[in-house]
């Protein structure tokens, strides 16, 4: 049947696709259904696109400090449009990539938002499928404001890590409610192409949940990097403290 497959995995991320890969490698007869692009948040908006945007700051910051080791490069003006661009070429060409190994390893790939039904079948659209061994749930994660104290994401003055990937140009100034892992990549992408930025961290340190030696060894803030740093002060509204180096 046209609609049956062995397994059929909701999510086409980095746990979905190498499930699909390797179920399609034991025999069994798979399908993925994916509702965006193929490789998730890690391959479209977030790993791979973040780590362009790094390199490019890594860039930015190496001409500009030039002279330091000897070598003179005149002026240096960035572009984060340009960066942002790049990215979203490295980005589309590994979705492309995970494309490829769908057809290499006959994984059929079902466009659209999958609902789970009873007895081990999915509902896409006007189309059921239907799994004679079992359903595989690996539909990822998404983004989300605090909209208890006014922090609702609307896609202008407050944004998530989704819409930083995607903008034209570097704001002049931001604050970064985060600094873990993801707000500390996003405050460095930005203050790099010249924005002045704050990062707001609610625990005592930069990198909470990463060793205590990781938050240690991040760079500080300088007066040429002017980058400020708020820890064990949780995001409020209407609230002003004076800064606390990390």
């Amino acid at each position: 049947m046209a609609n049956q497959f062995d397994v059929i995995i909701l999510g086409g991320g980095p746990a979905g696709y190498v499930a699909a890969i390797r179920a399609a490698q034991l025999g069994l007869a798979t399908a993925v259904v994916e509702k965006e692009k193929l490789g998730g948040v890690c391959v479209n908006i977030g790993c791979i696109p973040t780590k362009a945007l790094l390199h490019s700051a890594y860039i930015a910051r190496l001409l500009k400090d030039a002279k330091e080791f000897g070598v003179e490069v005149g002026s240096v003006k960035t572009d984060y449009g340009v960066a942002m661009k790049r990215s979203r070429q490295v980005s589309d060409q590994n979705s492309r990539g995970v494309e490829f190994l769908m057809k290499k390893n006959k994984v059929t790939v079902i466009k659209g938002a999958g609902l789970l039904q009873p007895g081990k079948k999915v509902k896409v659209g006007s189309d059921v499928y239907e799994a004679t061994k079992g359903v595989i749930v690996a539909t990822g994660s998404r983004v989300k404001g605090i909209p208890q104290i006014g922090l609702e994401i609307n896609k202008s003055t407050v944004i998530s890590s989704d819409e930083a990937l995607f903008l034209e140009k570097t704001p002049t100034s931001l604050a970064v409610i985060g600094a873990g892992a993801v707000g500390m990549e996003f405050a460095d992408i930005f203050n790099a192409f010249g924005a002045k930025v704050t990062l707001i961290e609610a625990l005592p340190r930069i990198l909470p949940i990463e060793d205590a030696e990781a938050s240690d060894r991040s760079p500080r803030p300088t007066s040429a990097r002017t980058r400020s740093c708020w820890t064990s002060r949780p995001a409020a509204p209407g609230k002003r403290s004076k800064p606390r180096w990390c």
